[in-house]
């Protein structure tokens, strides 16, 4: 990134170049590695170096991740003894590392499948087609971080076309880490999985984001009095100061305050409606709202949309 590229105009200066290190099991971001240099160029070797390092740190990761699954095998192993039912052993990102005869039976895999003996190799693992099971899997690992001898249970359609049973969910810990889940089919067993349970139970009043010395801001519309935009920037005039939007460009901040009483009076300009105050004519009649006597905010009216300012104002 360079110059306008950057959101930040203190950063304009800048030129950056950046690189995501995933994680080879979940394949979520889980880091990043970034050059940056002042008022110069970067070195076109930058990329290159960028994804050599990359690779190396991921050649790691996968390193580990095998570490994890043969963790998991074993434990799949001792697990099997302890059961005759169909049993699966599933990674941190939902696929498959092992499964018994009865669970290969069930699902209708072959039995030369890489999971009937363990797949420990990320890219051998299987991804089975069932919808909601990884949003079962990320809710087990949320709640076996807190419990690690938490059990839980869901009820999902194993095999398509058929009605859902129960399978039920304990996780697989390794040097006090959850590295996985065994997944019993046919078993309903702890905590059931509700999949709107962590939603917000109340509604939360609406918040325009703004950005402030790194920090993201959560604002009330109530709280700001106008905006105005510096090209494709937008600052907002607010009780706790001036502060950007994290949204760019006017008429993208415009849309998401409109519902909230803002109206634009100028090209650059949009009002809070209900925080004018008093309002000012000009030598030439134009219109000028103030929305903070105490610092005598002056805001601009277009001479276009002063009558339904006007109108809107009720003078």
């Amino acid at each position: 990134m360079t110059g306008p590229e950057h959101w930040c105009e203190g950063f304009q200066q800048w030129s950056c170049a950046g690189i995501s290190i995933r994680d080879v099991v979940t394949g979520s971001p889980v880091a990043s590695i970034n050059i940056s240099r002042w008022k110069a160029p970067l070195s076109e070797h930058v990329p290159t170096w960028l994804r050599n390092a990359a690779a190396s740190i991921e050649e790691e990761i996968h390193r580990r991740a095998i570490a994890e699954a043969k963790s998991v095998v074993a434990g799949f192993k001792h697990e099997c003894d302890q059961t005759s039912g169909p049993l699966m052993a599933m990674d941190r990102g939902a696929h498959v590392i092992a499964a018994n005869g009865a669970a290969i039976s069930l699902l209708k895999l072959a039995n030369d499948n890489p999971i009937a003996t363990g797949a420990v190799e990320p890219a051998k693992r299987w991804k089975p087609d069932i919808p909601e099971l990884p949003d079962v899997v990320r809710w087990a690992m949320g709640r076996a971080l807190q419990r690690p001898q938490w059990s839980g249970y869901a009820r999902l359609s194993v095999c398509p076309g058929e009605d859902a049973i129960p399978v039920t969910m304990r996780p697989v810990v390794a040097s006090d880490h959850v590295v996985g889940m065994f997944c019993a089919i046919g078993l309903q067993e702890g905590e059931p999985y509700e999949k709107y349970s962590d939603a917000v139970a109340v509604s939360l009043p609406p918040r325009v984001i703004g950005i402030r010395d790194e920090r993201l801001v959560l604002l009330a519309p109530s709280e700001i009095r106008y905006a105005q935009a510096d090209r494709n920037i937008v600052w907002l005039s607010t009780d706790r100061g001036r502060i950007q939007a994290a949204t760019r460009g006017l008429d993208n901040v415009e849309e998401s305050l409109a519902p909230h009483g803002f109206r634009r009076v100028h090209r650059r300009f949009l009002t809070n409606l209900r925080r004018v105050v008093e309002l000012e004519r000009g030598i030439k009649g134009e219109l000028v709202l103030i929305t903070d006597p105490r610092c005598r905010e002056r805001v601009p009216v277009s001479r276009r949309h002063a009558p339904e300012i006007r109108r809107l104002l009720g003078v």
